[in-house]
């Protein structure tokens, strides 16, 4: 839970993630909204962030209880980028 409250508060740097990884943090832990760390990574637009929990072993297919996939919340950051 320290590595997802880290990436939820930007607080960390990519470093000091990539150092509670190889600690053994989850890279899959969820919040209470089922939110994964790479939910919050691509929320905020943190493609480097993204890339690292993915190199880890974050799980791309980790739907929240909206049943919103990392890649919902990529496109729809996609979308807003292009139209507005």
């Amino acid at each position: 839970a320290k590595l997802l409250e880290k990436v939820k508060q930007e607080s960390a740097s990519l470093l000091e993630i990539a150092q509670l990884l190889v600690q053994g943090a989850s890279c899959n832990a969820l919040d209470f909204l089922g939110r994964s760390v790479l939910h919050w990574a691509v929320q905020q637009d943190n493609f480097a962030l993204g890339s690292l929990l993915i190199d880890f072993g974050a799980s791309v297919d980790q739907v929240d209880k909206t049943n919103t996939l990392p890649l919902h919340v990529a496109a729809g950051f996609i979308f807003f980028y292009l139209f507005f």
